[in-house]
């Protein structure tokens, strides 16, 4: 995926922290999911609520991300996402 989003010119999606350092490391833009999901309500998308959702699914799959369930919106603003 990295050296496709190299040779594309592409924002990478990666939540994998050292995969994240390695795509910067190479001069790459990288997303991680939790920005595109917030990109997506910004933008019109989204609702809030599927925005919520599906961040909720992701996290019963075993996802590891800053926020917990129910937390998104919350961590979202915090940091500026939203």
């Amino acid at each position: 995926m990295l050296a496709w989003a190299d040779v594309h010119g592409a924002v990478a999606v990666v939540d994998d922290l050292d995969a994240r350092k390695a795509a910067r490391a190479g001069g790459l833009t990288v997303w991680g999911t939790l920005r595109v999901i917030a990109e997506g309500v910004r933008d019109g998308r989204a609702t809030e609520y599927v925005a919520s959702t599906l961040v909720d699914a992701l996290l019963a799959t075993g996802a590891r991300y800053p926020c917990g369930h129910g937390g998104f919106l919350e961590w979202a603003r915090k940091n500026g996402l939203l």
